[in-house]
């Protein structure tokens, strides 16, 4: 008998092992991004049926969104349908790609621990803060009804959920801080206009879909309809028996795969239970986490 807790355990160490290579090498911080990158696309091609690909990129923005020209965006990984899409450009793992192609869009960070100091400089690496407007800057442009899954991973911090649901909490006041601020009669044409360009990347809709550490953390967006209305929050959930985050995160992504793949009726029934297989074997036993309360991110507070 297979003991598949033992296999996500291996694949995590395989996985982080690789990401750190680069690390162990050179401090330059592209470097390390670009060899961690690699290293949980290595992992996530292994594991997702051949239907998708995974690669780095763009995507053209559509008229739709409100955004015409040449692409301007860079995401970490995505997950494309080549079968249905075709890529605009390609070379190596490289491409351009349609939205409507794009099922799954990954933010790979070497952590989110990041802080400012007195002068409002940050000390090292990325705060949680900017790591969410530029996911949701992604999701901002991509076609409304080709929403794909969207994922913000960390390689480190935060470690505990209840660290994030505090920097949650946070980057939702500051949201509604800069709309409050807009909303002042003495603020300026051009101010007021940054103030709700800044907010609209931190909107319930655009926030990514699961936030995840491999140090612990995992939160998944869901919405419950309250009097008819779709109520968006952040679940905080751990995995049972200490079982390996990563292989959460993998899960996740190929169980909303195979629902998208099964939604549109595209492939028969053999093919729809390979992503199941896939997931049962990966099966995290994610679990609420019954210390840490949900946070709700709905726009509560609105530009006028």
């Amino acid at each position: 008998m297979a003991d598949l807790t033992e296999l996500a355990k291996r694949l995590q160490e395989r996985t982080g092992a690789q990401a750190n290579l680069l690390a162990a090498l050179t401090a330059h911080p592209t470097l390390v991004g670009y060899g961690r990158e690699q290293a949980l696309t290595g992992l996530l091609r292994d594991l997702i049926p051949r239907r998708f690909e995974v690669l780095s990129g763009s995507f053209i923005p559509q008229p739709a969104t409100g955004t015409t020209g040449k692409s301007v965006f860079q995401v970490d990984l995505m997950v494309i349908d080549t079968t249905e899409y075709p890529t605009l450009f390609r070379a190596g793992d490289i491409a351009v790609v349609l939205p409507h192609s794009i099922r799954t869009i990954v933010e790979v960070k070497s952590g989110l621990g990041a802080v400012r100091n007195r002068k409002g400089k940050i000390k090292k690496g990325e705060t949680f803060l900017t790591a969410l407007e530029q996911i949701g800057n992604l999701n901002l442009h991509l076609l409304p009804d080709h929403a794909p899954l969207s994922v913000l991973f960390s390689f480190a911090a935060p470690v505990k959920n209840s660290t994030l649901s505090k920097w949650i909490m946070d980057a939702i006041a500051e949201r509604n801080n800069r709309i409050q601020l807009s909303n002042a009669p003495t603020c300026l044409p051009k101010q007021k206009s940054t103030l709700r360009e800044s907010a609209s990347r931190l909107t319930a809709s655009v926030l990514p879909s699961m936030i995840v550490s491999v140090s612990g953390a995992v939160a998944i967006k869901v919405e419950t309809p309250v009097v008819g209305v779709a109520t968006p929050y952040y679940s905080f959930f751990r995995t049972k028996a200490k079982r390996p985050v990563m292989a959460a995160f993998v899960e996740h992504v190929v169980s909303t795969l195979g629902a998208v793949v099964a939604s549109r009726h595209v492939t028969g029934g053999h093919v729809d239970d390979a992503f199941k297989l896939v997931a049962a074997v990966l099966d995290s036993g994610l679990e609420p986490d019954p210390k840490v309360a949900s946070v709700s991110v709905a726009d509560t507070v609105a530009p006028i």
